[in-house]
C-alpha cells in the first residue's frame, strides 16, 4: 500500500496540475494561483489529517483575494501576490457533490480517481471560482466613482458577503447594510 501523500501527489501530477495550468494557474506546493490585475484566485488542496496508509482523502479550499480593492482602500497588499489564508477575503470549500472528501480509494485506481476528480473540478469547481472573479471589476468601477461606498464594499467582501457588497452597489443605505451584515455573522 502507498502512503496517502504519494497517492494524492499522483492525482495532482497526472490530472489536477495539468488542468489548472491550462487555465493559467501557477503552482506552489499544493496551492495554485490565478493572478489577474484586481483579483487573485487561489485553490489549495487540503488533505485529511487522519489519512492512513492506503486511504487518501482531500478537498479543495477556494479563495479570492482582492489586491485591487486593497489598493483603492489604501491598505497594504500582499507584496508577492501569493496571499496566505488569513489574507483571503472570500473563501469556501469545494467538495464532491455527495461527500465531504474525495477518497481516492473510491475508484479502481489512482488514474481513474484523478480523471474523475479533475472532471468534477473542471465542471463544477472552476466555473464557480472564475465567476466570482468578475464582480471585482464592477465593484472597482463603482468604488472609484463613489468613494462613499468603499467601506461597505470592503465590509461585504471581507466577511464573505458578496450579496451585501452588491446590495450596496445597488443603492441600499450603508446603515441597512451594516445591520444586515451583523445579522449574517450571528
Amino acid at each position: 500500500m502507498k502512503p496517502p501523500a504519494e497517492l494524492i501527489d499522483a492525482v495532482i501530477k497526472q490530472h489536477i496540475a495539468p488542468l489548472l495550468k491550462d487555465v493559467g494557474f501557477t503552482k506552489n506546493g499544493r496551492t495554485w494561483y490565478l493572478d489577474r490585475t484586481d483579483v487573485v484566485a487561489v485553490i489549495n488542496l487540503q488533505a485529511n489529517r487522519w489519512n492512513q496508509l492506503g486511504d487518501a482523502q482531500f478537498f479543495f479550499n477556494f479563495a479570492n483575494w482582492y489586491p485591487g480593492l486593497e489598493d483603492l482602500l489604501g491598505t497594504r497588499p500582499c507584496e508577492n501576490r501569493k496571499p496566505k489564508s488569513d489574507q483571503w477575503m472570500v473563501s469556501y470549500s469545494f467538495h464532491p457533490s455527495n461527500s465531504q472528501w474525495w477518497r481516492i480509494q473510491d475508484w479502481p485506481d489512482v488514474d481513474a480517481a484523478g480523471a474523475a476528480i479533475a472532471a468534477d473540478l473542471a465542471d463544477r469547481g472552476l466555473p464557480r471560482l472564475l465567476d466570482r472573479m468578475d464582480p471585482v471589476a464592477r465593484l472597482k468601477l463603482l468604488v472609484t466613482t463613489n468613494r462613499q461606498m468603499e467601506l461597505a464594499v470592503a465590509l461585504g467582501l471581507s466577511v464573505g458577503r458578496e450579496r451585501v457588497a452588491e446590495a450596496f452597489a445597488e443603492g441600499r443605505s450603508s446603515k441597512e447594510l451594516f445591520q444586515k451584515s451583523a445579522r449574517l455573522d450571528t
